[in-house]
């Protein structure tokens, strides 16, 4: 298992055939950050959502309410949000806090574009909880295209309808694209999680199982494990 997700990582990091596009979700931008760093330079694309979405809207004087936001992080997302090959949603979909809270379906939810000018988005006790359609139509015009494809990450409040649906949408664009002529690679505990909720994991080729440790390696990080086996070897 380990010599296989060393391969799969190794063939998206160093050899990958473009166009190479990397779809970011989630929320840590601990982890997601240097990842988007590394791969920058190698990856044609990198579509962007989730909470990292939140934080760049924020940076950027949106008005994002009470959105999950790293405030800690936005000076990054600042930084690399603008670079060309980051693809950004075009629209949003805004829910009721306690709703969330709640546990309950949103029948409020809405959907509300994305300015090119800083705007406000959602109030106080509503928050971004998912990528909108337009934003799915957009992605998926780069995914259909991709011959290699890493994603980590949810695009939204996933495991809650109704903002499980770009999430569910990204997933069966990149299974059925890696069943066809992409190398396609996804790991982290919510993206397995939202794969196989539609049931297509068996389409993507490499289904990592590395956690954290798949960020590092995707982030140019030395992983003291492979190291070790490395000069054992030798």
């Amino acid at each position: 298992l380990l010599e296989r997700e060393v391969t799969g990582l190794e063939r998206v990091v160093y050899t990958p055939r473009a166009p190479f596009v990397v779809v970011i979700g989630g929320a840590k931008m601990e982890t997601k950050i240097p990842v988007i760093k590394n791969l920058l330079s190698k990856a044609d694309y990198i579509l962007v959502g989730g909470g990292i979405l939140n934080t760049y809207l924020k940076a950027m004087k949106y008005g994002v309410g009470d959105s999950l936001v790293d405030a800690a992080f936005t000076t990054e997302a600042l930084a690399y949000g603008k670079k060309r090959k980051v693809i950004w949603p075009v629209d949003v979909v805004v829910g009721s806090r306690d709703g969330i809270r709640a546990r309950l379906p949103d029948r409020q939810a809405r959907v509300v574009e994305i300015g090119k000018k800083p705007h406000l988005i959602c109030k106080k006790g509503e928050g971004i909880y998912d990528i909108g359609p337009r934003s799915i139509l957009r992605f998926a015009g780069y995914i259909k295209k991709a011959q290699t494809l890493v994603w980590n990450g949810a695009m939204g409040y996933f495991e809650q309808k109704p903002y499980d649906v770009a999430t569910l949408s990204v997933a069966r664009l990149i299974a059925s694209r890696s069943k066809g002529k992409a190398y396609g690679v996804i790991g982290g505990g919510e993206t397995l999680q939202a794969m196989g909720m539609v049931g297509m994991s068996e389409w993507v080729d490499l289904v990592s199982t590395g956690g954290g440790a798949m960020l590092e390696f995707l982030a140019g990080g030395e992983l003291p494990g492979i190291v070790a086996l490395t000069k054992r070897r030798k």
